[in-house]
């Protein structure tokens, strides 16, 4: 099913909001995590370790309870987005796996990635991973 594509303005603008959202969720998350490691935890090199383990099992949640789902985010929802593989169907753990896994590449080349949307219509993370960020119809929830 071919569904058209959207323009880099609205999925970095939907990545935008995304990432505020994931911040106000990692915010809460660390709430109960400070509160029984307490203060000064991320002075052991282990601790910090696995407070950052932590906050990116949050993150691999928060995401996945959407695209597994074949729910748009936040920041898609406002925009119009859904996320699809490239041949029109809903995400699966094997493509939302993939795609996490491209999107830390794309976090670690300093956000390059997201910025690869202008040449091709899609992020980094997306062609790696096979799907596609377009506009939601209808059908497509």
């Amino acid at each position: 099913m071919n569904r058209p594509d959207s323009s880099p303005f609205r999925i970095l603008a939907a990545a935008f909001y995304d990432a505020l959202t994931l911040l106000a969720v990692l915010f809460v998350a660390g709430i109960p995590w400070t509160l029984v490691m307490g203060p000064g935890f991320e002075q052991h090199p282990m601790s910090e370790l696995a407070w950052q383990l932590y906050l990116l099992a949050i993150a691999y949640a928060f995401f996945a309870w959407f695209h597994v789902q074949g729910h748009p985010t936040l920041g898609e929802k406002a925009w119009g987005l859904c996320l699809r593989r490239t041949d029109g169907g809903p995400v699966d753990w094997y493509h939302y796996n993939r795609r996490f896994a491209a999107v830390l590449l794309s976090l670690a080349t300093l956000g390059l990635g997201w910025l690869w949307v202008f040449f091709g219509g899609q992020t980094l993370h997306d062609r790696l991973a096979g799907t596609r960020i377009t506009a939601c119809t209808t059908e497509s929830h």
